[in-house]
């Protein structure tokens, strides 16, 4: 703001401005009305409105410049006011003044030309302060500046105020005269002019002064912001993202998942090796680490240059303990991962996949990992699945191998064969933690392995471990072994970086006058004998020593004392430590060391905060971790693994006997007998007197001899004991049982079911003074055995801890339940009836199921008779505990049998009865298991699930129905007896647990339906019409009665919740949506809106089906009530309003993936009802909560996303830097909440890459270019794509940017692409590396990494000009087959009888195809069940080829026995029969491999504009287009006409006008087919319309791709095309393992004798090529030049005619 004196010298100037237009008009200004702008603006338009045809022209345009006076006299106004408040507003007066020369009579026309043309000289000046338009930008403005805009102001008054007085001061006649020959010849009105034209040049000269000042003072604040330009600029980089297939958000974790349950394993095992290596890393010092980079054994070991490829070596890293091999194997595995990372042409080409396993140290405890050997080559699979996406799939489907060997393990999960191109790094740390069995069982591993692969596939092994530990591997010639060893010489430098950087430390020696200190003491340290943990712990000491100021003296002794025994420094520690704290203090370190040296699996802190608070400890104030790392650092560790003692022998020196620590109630007493003689009455009573005094009131409270004994009574001492520890822990868990469930408590919880066994076994085993008492053993005893016979009172009440713990009953802890139970110090403590039942269950073999029959009375009853608990765990907890039982009969039989043969194969649970319903599997993923252990030695993991398999690998299922039977025998039901409930959990067990079966599911609700009469229950009625519509399209209307009706009859019901209503509703408008029936969906969600109005999800959900049915008026409607609403909803509690909760819900939407093109029609909604600033309002509050809000990680990032969706909305000039930052903070955030390998990450960077390089492809092409939005040129826009592309090259090489090309490249490729004329060079020099990429995946013998290889190649194609080939190969990727409705038969039939047909009635494929196809059956969610029983027919089929004998071996067995030469007879009846048999099976197992393959895709392409459930999909009904700039971006023809439709100067949702778009042909049935057996149509030009159309020719992959690589730079001299015979659909599915090996033989000496290289028609000896057997080797790049394709075909297959 002005200072005073600036506004006190304006205010005289205006003053002197009125009195002279006083003088000149004789009208005061001050007494004349105020007049606005748009008066005056009526005013002016008023004048133009004349009859006279002649002014018109003149008229219009006097007019325009008068209001763009009114214009500039406003924002002049605006400013003067706000630089000066004075008391006279500068424009009011203007407009004053310019109204009084406006107000002349109509009929005086000379002199409105007069006013016309003054107008016309003035506004070209005042032009020049259009600047002035942002007048909230000028709040602090130059004072010369604010000046000399008042005095153009009072000289545009004045101006008027001569003008006036030509009229009305006597001079109107003179002037009249020659007003038509000159505009100012009044002298007075021309100086004014001139003056006037003067001053706006001052006030220029001034202003640019003032820009000048500002310029030079701004000068780094210029730099500053160009620097954040060319930073932002810089970091458009990313990835672009396209509709998965379904469910393809949790596709790899699902997969991940899958194959952790596979082998048995926690999903949290493999962190732990991850987790060991990051702390080692967090904890390397400077300078350490490198010791083994120069050697050349590991140079050539960790070589992954190309010439390497194909080299399989073994490192073994050797040497004694403590001298770091675990730290150097965690540095090799870091250097490793720096080399992965760089990407070059090399690495694109070949994949190096690392993984790791630190074996741990055996404690003894139950927590050890029970089989480390198994554990470590599960995790490492694991590893690598996480890595290699194609890896990952294609050991998805192994069958079980919780208990496989390591053998089997190696061989099943493919770790030692590796796959084309792909490099396994295995690293294996401390062998020497494993027995010498184990040792010789892991490295029998390696004993096989080749030293070359011919597939440039290589396997590097890396094994820590003494010397001795490898003797015998080092005999094996086979193997390619190096060893560096890690000893005192090659160790000394990294030794000396690790005393040197500890003792520079500020607690240490820091400084340079203390450099001989330094020395000194790294002296005595480096002695001979010195390791990596004798260093540690010595320097751990030194820092004691200095920080209580010992003496140089002491400090020397302790170094010696240290060089001969290390435990003298943590004696010492200790002794510190006790004189140190105080009573209290000390009471937590001996609680802690109870569960950190005791307990049976490292703690972490939230576990000993709920120990503590169990135990009714109190906490540190500081809290248990600072307490811990403050004070106990030098006794315990904090890790990322949990708490751990610092030293191996810390449990050996603080733990005592029993008697001396904690002691019992019958701890030795002191007995005292008292004998008088010879006194007197009064000096007994006196005696008697003071023995009472003493040991009521003083309670003998003894002097202390010394001062030494007063310290150690007063503070305590450092110490525990096992049994002690153990029977805390055990007292815990039973202190857990006795109160309610309580949060606090929740994460000990767990530790304390699993490992309550083992604490039991510790006391019951423990010896001399450690031994329990019979008080305490009776007690423990005792509580069991109730835990047990009244399940009720403490394991139903904490059911949600026990069902999660199915080892808590596991056969080996309940054995040792079982010795505590009939102990005789637990009998003593029971009634007489227990004893007698305790003593009826020792004579009972089966003592184990009566002891459990209560506990699992309970929980049949939560089951069946209880809706309390899902049926899901509680089903998953009877299925352990019956296929144990199954398993034991089942031996039982076979030994009674003395034969395996003799034994029922299936033995069933007895006594089960038969079951009503159709059986089937219906076992979840983890409920195959069974509490039984494997007859291995050793103590069990609980991490480990117990095994379910017998003897022979056979698992034991236990069928829903069979479950259903032991139920109702253990519960003594009737049959008449179960009622609706009990059908109604049946239902739902068949419902939801996997894989479904919705068939009995539907069966077991209508008999819960039937039984409950007028009045079924809501669960029955919701669950029936869930599984109609499930299991078929046919069944939507009955599903929707039986919806009408649960609705109906709990309409009122205060039973149901509204949420539960609102649910159901939903769901089943998701279903009628699904079913094509939108207008249904639409109803059913209205409905759901009546019952929660303030719901976000349903208005979500409303908003997206009206504007797919294009309502969009009722969606505005909806939208500008959620505007307007201040009802609060669900975000209230979060500080959101309605409208905040409604764009929260379409941020956190799980179809995220095309959620954009949703929010951007909402922007547009709100902005058409002018309700802008509250979207903007939202969008900030929900930003801010996210923020600091764990519950959704993404959702920050997300939403920071929407904000730039909103920027690019409104498209204004200022905006487009707002969009740019908003995707520079959206991908910061999605990186610093979310980890590499989640897919949302994946995602964000995506949609901000597409939302930046879709702006800058735009502005430079003019193809959607958005005008005057920028200043760039189109280089500059040009030059922000290559940054993006470059950065997107810095990006890790996971498996997701093996799927995706990069969509800046595209941009790049298609911008040289669509120049006139095109660059077709340069466009391929952008994709160079990537056509190499793709064409290596395409031949790497992976059939999982196909479909998106040749998505990939068609987008190069299509991005680099070469469109014919591009829609070539998107017909190589058939669509998913579920969602082809009534084609499915169709396309069935042809794969199984391609000869014409159709199966015969009661083979196997017809009935597959009866099962695929009848009655509008839902394949989507029927797939998995029917490809479930397709792979059970063809497991039997098999087997039944196995079992049967070969032809040529019967006629040998027959000539044998009779002697006879058969050589010239006729085959017999049966071997022509057997002969035709086999054939017939082998069509058979074709077909059903075929149709399983087929069932299996879960390609689609969806439209991306297309909104709500059911986008459409390029299928047999649709035609669909893709646009040639765009990565990845389709669109259905009605999306696309309304896209060009569109105002091409205004940015869209996806894509732009002015981009070209390329047809794609609805599929058919021929097509469908081609694309599935890989034939390559290649479509030909329509000469009429120019359009492709379907071509005439088929080829075979190889050929039509030997033809696309030609401009490449790839000549035919070039190619090297290598054909082999291979098994054609067995490329794709598992190889028939039961041909003879007679028939091998012939085949190989066959496929040896064929011609190599011989091609006619696209065929190689009339056999059909497909991209699965599809070999391209050997692909390097110049430009790109691909030096030999292999191309593998696949003959036709057999089929019986």
């Amino acid at each position: 703001m002005a200072s005073n004196v600036t506004k006190s010298k304006v205010d005289q100037l205006w003053q002197e401005a009125l009195v002279e237009f006083r003088k000149l008009t004789n009208k005061d200004l001050g007494e004349i009305p105020k007049i606005s702008p748009d008066d005056l603006r009526r005013l002016i338009e008023a004048r133009a409105k004349q009859n006279d045809t002649e002014e018109n022209k003149r008229r219009a345009k006097a007019k325009d410049t008068g209001l763009k006076i009114l214009a500039c006299i406003n924002k002049l106004g605006e400013v003067a006011v706000q630089g000066v408040s004075t008391v006279f507003g500068a424009a009011d007066i203007c407009f004053k003044g310019i109204s009084l020369l406006l107000d002349v009579p109509k009929r005086i026309r000379e002199f409105h030309e007069v006013i016309d043309k003054i107008f016309i000289e003035i506004a070209p000046v005042l032009s020049q302060f259009k600047i002035y338009g942002r007048s909230e930008q000028f709040q602090a403005m130059d004072e010369d500046l604010l000046i000399a805009i008042h005095h153009v102001m009072i000289s545009l008054v004045t101006i008027c105020a001569k003008a006036i007085n030509i009229e009305h001061g006597g001079k109107w006649q003179k002037f009249k005269a020659y007003a038509s020959r000159a505009l100012c010849d009044d002298e007075e009105l021309n100086e004014e002019l001139e003056k006037f034209q003067m001053l706006v040049k001052g006030q220029q000269n001034v202003q640019g002064t003032v820009v000048l000042e500002s310029v030079l003072e701004t000068k780094m604040h210029i730099a500053t912001i160009m620097k954040s330009t060319n930073d932002i600029s810089s970091d458009l980089k990313g990835i672009k993202d396209r509709a998965q297939k379904k469910e393809a958000e949790s596709s790899k974790q699902t997969l991940l998942t899958k194959i952790k349950n596979s082998l048995g394993i926690d999903p949290k095992d493999p962190d732990t090796s991850k987790a060991t290596y990051e702390d080692f890393i967090k904890k390397k010092a400077p300078g350490t680490g490198t010791w083994f980079k120069p050697m050349p054994d590991y140079e050539s070991w960790a070589d992954m240059k190309a010439s390497a490829q194909g080299t399989n070596s073994f490192l073994l890293l050797t040497g004694g303990p403590g001298f770091g091999k675990s730290f150097s194997m965690a540095s090799i595995i870091d250097d490793l991962g720096q080399q992965t990372t760089k990407p070059t042409i090399t690495t694109q080409a070949h994949r190096s996949l690392i993984s790791f396993y630190f074996f741990p140290a055996r404690s003894g405890r139950a927590g050890d990992v029970q089989y480390p050997v198994e554990m470590a080559l599960k995790c490492i699979a694991v590893q690598l699945a996480e890595q290699d996406e194609a890896y990952a799939k294609s050991i998805g489907d192994i069958e079980q191998l919780k208990d496989a060997k390591p053998s089997k393990l190696w061989e099943a999960l493919r770790l030692g064969s590796p796959m084309a191109r792909t490099t396994h790094f295995i690293l294996l740390d401390a062998l020497d933690n494993l027995s010498r069995p184990e040792q010789e069982e892991l490295l029998k591993l390696f004993h096989t392995i080749p030293k070359n692969n011919t597939n440039e596939a290589s396997l590097r092994v890396l094994a820590t471990g003494q010397s001795s530990v490898f003797e015998d591997l080092q005999t094996v010639e086979a193997l390619s072994l190096r060893e560096i060893q890690a000893d005192h010489s090659t160790m000394e430098p990294e030794f000396q970086h690790y005393i040197r950087h500890r003792l520079q430390a500020p607690t240490m020696l820091p400084g340079p006058d203390l450099e001989g200190k330094r020395e000194g003491i790294e002296k005595k340290i480096m002695h001979s004998e010195c390791s990596f943990q004798t260093i540690q712990a010595t320097l751990g000491a030194v820092e004691g020593y200095i920080a209580s100021s010992k003496s140089d003296e002491e400090l020397d002794k302790l170094l010696e004392d240290s060089t001969r025994d290390t435990s003298v420094l943590l004696v010492d520690t200790i002794e510190k430590l006790q004189n140190a704290l105080d009573m209290g203090q000390i009471g937590w370190v001996n609680e802690l060391l109870i569960w950190v040296l005791f307990g049976e699996e490292s703690m972490a802190i939230s576990q000993l905060e709920a120990a503590f608070f169990l135990r009714g400890k109190a906490l540190p104030i500081q809290g248990l971790e600072n307490f811990i790392n403050s004070r106990l650092k030098k006794l315990i560790t904090t890790g990322p693994q949990g708490l751990a003692p610092t030293e191996e022998n810390l449990a050996k020196v603080v733990t005592k006997p029993r008697e001396l620590s904690q002691g019992g109630p019958d701890n030795k007493t002191i007995s005292l007998e008292i004998k008088i003689n010879n006194a007197n009455i009064s000096t007994v009573q006196r005696f008697l007197w003071d023995l009472t005094k003493f040991s009521t009131l003083d309670s003998f409270s003894f002097k202390a001899d010394d001062a030494a004994a007063q310290v150690a009574q007063s503070r305590g001492i450092i110490r525990v004991n096992k049994t002690d520890a153990s029977l805390a822990i055990v007292e815990t868990f039973f202190e857990l049982l006795k109160d309610d469930p309580n949060g606090k408590s929740e994460s000990i919880q767990k530790y304390l079911v699993d490992y309550l066994a083992d604490h039991l076994r510790t006391l019951r085993t423990a010896e001399g003074d450690d031994k329990l008492t019979a008080s305490e053993a009776g007690s423990i005893g005792k509580r069991i055995f109730e835990l047990f016979d009244y399940p009720d009172a403490a394991m139903k009440k904490h059911w949600e801890l026990f069902r999660r713990s199915q080892l808590f009953i596991c056969e080996e802890n309940m054995e040792e339940y079982w010795e505590w139970i009939q102990m005789d110090a637990t009998l003593a403590l029971l009634s007489g009836k227990e004893r007698d039942h305790i003593g009826d269950l020792k004579k009972d073999p089966h003592w184990e199921r009566k002891l459990l029959k209560p506990t699992m009375r309970m929980v049949a009853k939560m089951w069946l008779r209880d809706r309390e608990q899902e049926v899901y765990w509680v089903l998953d907890w009877l299925n352990s505990f019956l296929s144990r039982i199954k398993k034991e009969d089942r031996r039982a039989a076979a030994k009674s049998l003395k034969s395996s043969a003799a034994a029922a194969p299936g033995a069933t649970v007895a006594p089960l009865k038969s079951p009503e319903t159709t059986v089937s599997n219906t076992n979840t993923p983890d409920s195959s298991t069974a509490a039984d252990t494997p007859d291995r030695s050793g103590s069990p993991s609980p991490s480990v699930a117990s095994s379910t398999e017998d003897d022979d690998g056979s698992p034991f299922k236990v069928e829903v129905a069979d479950a259903a039977s032991w139920c109702q025998e253990i519960l003594e039901l009737k049959d008449e007896e179960l009622d609706a409930l009990w059908f109604e959990r049946l239902g739902q067990s068949y419902k939801d647990t996997w894989p479904s079966s919705y068939k009995d599911a539907i069966e077991q609700f209508r008999k819960a339906e039937q039984i409950s009469g007028s009045i079924p229950s809501w669960q029955t009625l919701v669950g029936l019409s869930h599984v109609l519509l499930a299991s078929s399209s046919a069944n939507i209307e009955e599903a929707r009665a039986v919806h009408d009706r649960a609705m109906n009859l709990y309409k009122d019901s205060t039973l149901v919740t509204a949420e539960k209503k609102v649910s159901q509703l939903r769901e089943l408008a998701w279903w009628y949506d699904n079913y094509k029936q939108p207008q249904k969906a639409l109803e059913l969600l209205e409905e759901a809106l009546l019952l929660a109005p303030e719901d976000p999800d349903i208005k979500y959900d409303m908003v997206g089906q009206l504007l797919k049915l294009e309502r969009e008026d009722r969606a505005r409607e909806l939208v500008a009530k959620t505007v307007e609403s201040k009802e609060e909803g669900k975000g209230a509690n979060k500080g959101l309003t309605a409208l905040g909760s409604f764009v929260r819900s379409i941020a956190k939407s799980t179809s995220w993936s095309r959620s954009d093109v949703f929010f951007w029609r909402v922007i547009s909604i709100i902005e058409a009802t002018g309700n802008f600033d509250a979207l903007v309002g939202a969008l900030n509050t929900n930003i801010s909560v996210a923020e600091t809000d764990d519950e959704e990680e993404q959702l920050h990032a997300v939403l920071i996303t929407f904000k730039g969706l909103m920027h690019m909305h409104k498209a204004q000039p200022e905006d487009i830097q707002q969009v740019l930052e908003c995707c520079k903070q959206a991908r910061e955030a999605a990186r610093q909440r979310l980890k590499d390998t989640h897919w949302m990450l994946e995602r964000i960077i995506g949609k901000t890459t597409l939302l930046t390089d879709s702006f800058h492809f735009n502005q430079a092409t003019g193809r959607g270019r958005l005008p005057g939005i920028t200043t760039l040129a189109t280089e500059d826009h040009l030059a922000a794509i290559k940054t993006s592309v470059a950065e997107y090259e810095k990006l890790p090489r996971n498996n997701y940017y093996e799927r995706r090309l990069s969509i800046s490249k595209c941009y790049l490729a298609s911008y040289y692409c669509q120049k006139s004329p095109p660059e077709l060079e340069e466009s391929r020099k952008v994709f160079a590396s990537d056509m190499v990429r793709v064409t290596n995946l395409l031949s790497d013998g992976d059939k999982y990494n196909d479909t998106d290889s040749l998505l990939q190649l068609s987008a190069i194609l299509l991005h680099t000009g070469d469109v014919q080939n591009a829609l070539a190969c998107m017909q190589l990727v058939a669509p998913d087959v579920t969602s082809l409705d009534g084609h499915v038969y169709e396309i069935l039939i042809r794969l199984m009888c391609p000869e014409g047909g159709q199966p015969a009635e009661g083979t196997p494929a017809h009935q597959v195809l009866t099962w695929a196809t009848t009655g509008g059956v839902n394949l989507v969610f029927m797939r998995t069940e029917i490809c479930n029983k397709i792979e059970k027919m063809i497991e039997e089929l098999s087997d039944q080829r196995g079992r049967r004998p070969s032809v040529s071996t019967t006629k040998t067995e027959d000539a044998a026995a009779t002697g006879d030469d058969q050589t010239d007879k006729p085959a017999d009846e049966g071997a022509v029969v057997g002969e035709r048999q086999e054939e017939e099976d082998a069509v058979t197992l074709r077909q059903l491999r075929t149709v399983k393959r087929a069932l299996q895709l879960y390609q689609e392409t969806f439209c991306g504009a297309c909104i709500g459930y059911g986008k459409r999909t390029w299928n047999f009904d649709n035609d669909f287009y893709a646009c040639k700039y765009c990565y990845d971006m389709f669109a259905c023809g009605p999306c696309l006409e309304k896209l060009k439709k569109a105002d091409p100067s205004k940015p869209q949702a996806l894509c732009s006008p002015g981009h070209d778009w390329v047809r794609l042909p609805k599929w058919n049935v021929d097509s469908w087919v081609e694309g599935f057996e890989s034939k390559v149509r290649v479509p030909q030009v329509d000469e009429k319309t120019g359009e492709f159309v379907e071509g005439k020719e088929v080829v075979s992959f190889g050929e039509w791709l030997k033809g696309v690589l030609k401009p490449w730079g790839v000549g035919e001299d070039k190619l090297k095309w290598d054909v082999e015979r291979i098994e054609g659909e067995e490329s794709d599915t598992e190889e028939d393992e039961d041909e003879d090996e007679g028939d091998e033989e012939k085949e190989k000496e066959k496929s040896e004798g064929e011609v190599v290289g011989e091609k006619s028609d696209g065929k190689m000896n009339g056999e059909k090529v497909t991209v699965e057997t599809m070999a391209i080797e050997k692909v390097t790049v110049e430009r790109v030049t691909v030096e030999e394709v292999t191309d593998q075909v696949e003959p036709q297959q057999a089929v019986a005619a």
